[in-house]
Order: structure tokens, then C-alpha cells, then sequence
């Protein structure tokens, strides 16, 4: 069981020093930086914006905020609920991929994981449920959304169990070979770099540990997208919703094609253990819209595709297992 005292194990996210503590102040020994707390959680986080990209962490906050509207925690069947999607279909994309990474951690039974953008921490919570063993680390560059996990950690008396803190992938605030496990579930594409932060998760990795990623691939996506366009039309048209949709916040979308995540991988160390590529569905959004008898025979045929080796490029997602062994 890990220390009770949470706070003992992070470390500066700038230099690695050790950090005191001074009444809700945490002081870096070395490069003597103060991290505060920001609604309730400790605030790690060591950039805010990047004008070259637009990058923003507060575009995260407000997005998510706007989304949310006061309704704070969602688990995985409340959103499905909260947008539409039928049960047939969130059980068909959980079993493809979140229940793969699951069961990962819990064959593993790592003592120590990172969920590296967890959000609100549904699926942390839901990791820990299958990995009782393990103590788990959130962190989001969203002080938002670490709030509202920090808040359900504590309304589940789980402090000695599961830990949120608000921190860049970049510059993570833990100490060297610190983790079994990191996962990054549909992170990678939303990092400001990408390559920086998967040589941040070798350097918390311990020896022989693994980082888990997914990320949406990037032909599937644009395929299911201009696939829609006509069927989004006219859903809006007979809903009396707008045409046309601006994206208020700019969350930093960046998909990768696999020969540019393979090139960073290489750089970063990692060896690739698995790659697959998993939901052979348009993306979940799209679903709540489709007739029920036409659903079943979508993830009928959904299923079958994903067994046929040489149609898995047409996942949606990818599902990659990297192993450090350097």
C-alpha cells in the first residue's frame, strides 16, 4: 500500500528537486519554484500557453466547463446517457478498447500507475476498481477537471488509493522510474509535444514498465467525417439546429499519421510491443442517430471486420502497448 502521504512523492516538474512544505505551499529545494494549490489541487502545470500553436490550458478549463454546465462528474454510462449513445454501442466501444487496457493493468498488477490526461477520473476509477492493488496518479492540464476527480476521490474515501493533481505531460512533477504503468488514453493527439511527453513517460517508467496509448486514427477519422456530412445535415435540418458550428474553444486536435507516431516512439526509447487498430464504428457521436435493428448489424459486422486482418486498417482508433526495455 503506498504511503499515506501522497504529497511525499512528487517531485519539482522543472529540476526533479525535492519539495517542502510550507502551509498550502509546496518549495522546491533546488530551483526554489513555489506550486500552490488551484481549486483544491495541487498545480503543477509549467506552461500555460504557446502562442505559435494556440495552444491554451485555459481553453481546456473553459471547454470543459461550458460542456459540462455544473454537472461536474460523469462516469462512463452517464455520458453515454448525457449524449445519446445507445447501450449496444458504449458496450462495443469499451469492450474494444478501454476494456483492453483494463485488463492490461490488472494482469500486470503494477503497484504504481499514471493515467497522463485522466480528466474527471471516470476511468481511473474504473482501473481501480479492476486493480485494486494499485495506487493510482491522475494528472490533466485541466485544473478543472482534476477538481472535480480530486472531489470524488475524497467523497469515495479513496485519498490512500488514488491521487489528482493539475501538471503538463511535458514536465511531469514525479521522480524517475516512479511508474509500472503509464496510459495515455486519447491524450497524445491534444499535447503541445508530443514528443517531449513520451520521453517525460520513459523517464517515470520503470525498467521493463509500459506505457499505454490511443489515439484516433487519423485517415478513419477524416473518412467518417466526410461520410457524415450529408446525414449530419440533415439531422440538424430537421432539429431546427444550426447548419454550420463553430468550435468555440480550440482543444489543440492534432492526429498523427503512423509513420509520424512510430518516428516519435523511436526517438523516445520505447520498444512497440502491440499495435492494433480497434473500433471499426463511426465515431460514437454519430451513433445516437441510427435505427436500432441497423445498429446490431453495424456492430455485427463491426466485430467480424476487426477479426479479418487485412481490413484492420479500418479502426478508428489505434491501440499501441510500448515497453521500455533500455
Amino acid at each position: 500500500m503506498e504511503n499515506m502521504d501522497i504529497e511525499s512523492f512528487f517531485v519539482c516538474p522543472l529540476c526533479r528537486g525535492n519539495l517542502s512544505r510550507k502551509d498550502q505551499i509546496l518549495s522546491c529545494s533546488g530551483c526554489s519554484r513555489d506550486f500552490g494549490r488551484n481549486r483544491s489541487i495541487r498545480d503543477f502545470r509549467t506552461v500555460f500557453k504557446d502562442p505559435s500553436t494556440g495552444w491554451s490550458a485555459e481553453a481546456f478549463d473553459l471547454a470543459y466547463e461550458e460542456y459540462d454546465q455544473g454537472v461536474g462528474f460523469k462516469d462512463r454510462k452517464t455520458y453515454a446517457a448525457s449524449e445519446g449513445i445507445p447501450i449496444a454501442a458504449d458496450e462495443y466501444l469499451e469492450s474494444e478498447k478501454e476494456l483492453k487496457i483494463k485488463n492490461f493493468v490488472r494482469g500486470q498488477k503494477p503497484l504504481r500507475m499514471l493515467d497522463l490526461g485522466c480528466g474527471s477520473g471516470w476511468f481511473s476509477f474504473e482501473m481501480s476498481e479492476r486493480s485494486p492493488e494499485t495506487v493510482i496518479y491522475g494528472i490533466d492540464v485541466s485544473v478543472y477537471k482534476a477538481s472535480v476527480f480530486r472531489d470524488q476521490i475524497i467523497s469515495r474515501n479513496l485519498e490512500n488509493k488514488l491521487v489528482s493533481a493539475a501538471a503538463n505531460g511535458e514536465n511531469l512533477p514525479f521522480p524517475d522510474a516512479f511508474f509500472e504503468i503509464v496510459v495515455m488514453d486519447e491524450v497524445i493527439e491534444h499535447l503541445l509535444e508530443p514528443n517531449k511527453t513520451l520521453k517525460e513517460a520513459m523517464r517515470v517508467i520503470k525498467p521493463s514498465g509500459y506505457l499505454l496509448i490511443t489515439t484516433p486514427s487519423r485517415f478513419m477519422t477524416k473518412f467518417w467525417k466526410l461520410s457524415a456530412i450529408i446525414p449530419t445535415f440533415l439531422k440538424r435540418l430537421c432539429k431546427g439546429e444550426p447548419l454550420s458550428r463553430e468550435n468555440k474553444r480550440d482543444l489543440h486536435e492534432n492526429l498523427f499519421h503512423p509513420s509520424e507516431l512510430k518516428s516519435m516512439i523511436r526517438e523516445s526509447g520505447f520498444d512497440i510491443e502491440k499495435w492494433e487498430r480497434v473500433i471499426f464504428l463511426p465515431h460514437e457521436s454519430y451513433l445516437q442517430f441510427i435505427p436500432s435493428f441497423l445498429l446490431k448489424i453495424m456492430i455485427f459486422k463491426a466485430r467480424l471486420t476487426g477479426k479479418i486482418p487485412f481490413l484492420k486498417f479500418l479502426g478508428l482508433h489505434h491501440y499501441i502497448i510500448l515497453r521500455k526495455t533500455r
